[in-house]
């Protein structure tokens, strides 16, 4: 069992660096395309941008690993409305 607890452990720390690696990268890109363009952007056009770009990204970390962390259910569930949140409070 400690071994199963070991990769699991693993497994989640290797994806959330790749995640914050990956966003921070095309995060730095974006604002370097950006630079001669400064002007305000449109709030819901942003919104869309992230929004495919979160997509991609998620996709893209489904190469390391196929398995969801949480269970089926109520934790997922749970997982996809908190995780949101908790973000927004860092």
């Amino acid at each position: 069992m400690g071994h199963d607890t070991r990769e699991l452990t693993l497994a989640i720390l290797v994806e959330l660096l790749i995640q914050v690696l990956a966003e921070e990268l095309a995060e730095f890109g974006l604002h370097v395309m950006a630079a001669p363009f400064r002007k305000p952007a449109e709030p819901w056009l942003a919104s869309i941008g992230y929004l495919i770009f979160g997509c991609a990204l998620g996709g893209l970390s489904l190469t390391v690993d196929r398995n969801h962390i949480t269970a089926d259910g109520l934790p997922r569930i749970a997982n996809l409305v908190l995780t949101p949140i908790a973000w927004v409070r860092l």
